[in-house]
């Protein structure tokens, strides 16, 4: 045994390729008392170099197993309470690491299975009870790893999907107009009056040529005599307003309303008239 293992205090425990530790070595001794740590496990301090438990003294319980086997009376008859006091210590400690014990003894007496002293007897079943909670705990720890990694495959496959999917150009055209509109401005040459109300203005005479009044409102307005030329009056609302004399040359009036409007010419639009001077076919 290397000397450099005397007074170690944490190990680890290795059953086939199941490695599990640190563990201190009060609770190895513990577990080694209650039969949970027994041969064919092998010991270790570095992970690496391993050790068979007849090879650690530190870790023997000999003396303390054979005390409690031992007979509780001596040769003469008296009782040996030295090994009692032992006993009393397996069972102490059996308590205090299967706490279930005693809420599982009602159902181990109608199921047949030994309880009490042969309970101990048995290493193995004792082993599995510590050493099978740890594997419990491992496939808990797993199974919540699996859904977080789920989750964020969702997360990054949704995220694929309104990449893919989301029109990569947003239609801005009439916002970045309605932000760069100046109502305020005075009638001028492509002046951006886009969607401003302007109704009952008076206009007449007023070069408006190339004007964007995209969406305006403009009922009631004097526009006659106008230059309208090249001018953006879709969807305007013009409903009432007198354009009688204007030059409207190449001007866009797509959607805009022309109900009761003095037309160029001196008629009167009829009512439903959209985009022209005219009602709409029947």
């Amino acid at each position: 045994m290397n000397r450099l293992l005397v007074g170690t205090a944490a190990w680890y425990v290795r059953r086939g390729n199941e490695v599990t530790g640190p563990f201190p070595r009060g609770l190895l001794l513990q577990y080694r008392e209650l039969g949970r740590l027994i041969p064919p496990a092998e010991v270790s301090v570095d992970g690496v170099n391993w050790y068979a438990l007849s090879e650690v003294p530190e870790l023997s319980v000999d003396v303390e197993l054979e005390a409690e086997t031992a007979s509780p009376t001596s040769y003469e008859g008296e009782i040996d309470w030295s090994r009692e006091r032992g006993r009393a210590r397996r069972r102490w400690l059996e308590e205090r690491w299967l706490p279930e014990r005693r809420g599982a003894d009602n159902s181990e007496a109608e199921a047949g299975r030994p309880r009490g002293g042969e309970r101990r007897s048995s290493p193995a079943s004792r082993e599995s009870v510590h050493f099978g909670s740890e594997v419990s705990r491992s496939g808990g720890r797993a199974f919540t790893y699996a859904i977080a990694a789920a989750v964020l495959v969702a997360l990054v496959a949704t995220s694929i999907a309104i990449w893919r999917f989301v029109p990569k150009e947003v239609p801005s055209v009439n916002l970045l107009k309605a932000t760069s509109a100046n109502c305020a401005a005075a009638p001028a040459p492509g002046v951006r009056w886009m969607g401003c109300d302007k109704r009952d203005a008076s206009l007449a005479g007023a070069d408006l040529s190339r004007a964007d009044l995209n969406n305006s409102i403009l009922t009631g307005a004097d526009l006659s005599g106008t230059r309208l030329d090249s001018a953006d009056m879709r969807n305007a609302d013009l409903r009432g307003a007198d354009l009688q004399g204007a030059s409207l040359y190449e001007v866009q009036l797509a959607g805009a309303r022309l109900d009761e409007a003095r037309w160029i010419d001196g008629r009167t639009c009829p009512p439903g008239s959209v985009g022209r001077c005219s009602a709409p076919a029947p």
